[in-house]
């Protein structure tokens, strides 16, 4: 596996925020009870960082994105009008069962990077209209690519370089 963090130090102590893996590499001791909530955070879908100083882990910050209000109905609505709905998402498996649960969602793709969220729209199109709805930076290839794209979010760096994409891409 890819371990991710920093190592830093932070007064005269060190410190190393990432991922278990990255916890292993260093040679830092990562305890018992720290594990299990690492692995229950990730098997409840959210991202785990964990946070250490002086050679052992201390805590972890767990990430997690809410789905926005109204998510259900909006899919139901484009099934209803005979689209197909595809989730593409650079999130883990774990994280999309609740998309990848309802009856309207016809496919889910967990662990797409930028460049393969692109490559699944230029796919799609072949077959048919493609819309596509980013909610981050890192949707910004494919939203370019779109038939019809939808921004949400922080959506100045977003349509910027959606924008760009689009001329220069």
């Amino acid at each position: 596996s890819f371990a991710t963090g920093v190592a830093g130090t932070v007064g005269d102590k060190k410190v190393l925020v990432g991922d278990t893996d990255l916890f292993e590499e260093k040679g830092w001791r990562v305890p018992e009870r720290t594990e299990r909530r690492v692995t229950y955070a990730k098997d409840s879908g959210r991202l785990p960082v964990v946070v250490g100083r002086e050679g052992e882990a201390e805590a972890v910050v767990v990430l997690s994105d809410e789905p926005r209000d109204g998510w259900k109905e909006t899919v139901t609505k484009l099934n209803d009008k005979g689209m197909n709905v595809v989730v593409l998402t650079g999130d883990s498996e774990r994280a999309t069962r609740l998309f990848g649960g309802h009856e309207c969602v016809d496919e889910v793709f967990a662990g797409v990077p930028p460049e393969g969220k692109r490559e699944a729209i230029r796919r799609l199109s072949e077959d048919g209209k493609v819309a596509m709805v980013g909610d981050g930076t890192n949707d910004a290839p494919a939203l370019a690519q779109a038939d019809f794209s939808v921004s949400m979010g922080g959506g100045t760096a977003l349509a910027s370089d959606a924008a760009y994409l689009a001329v220069a891409g």
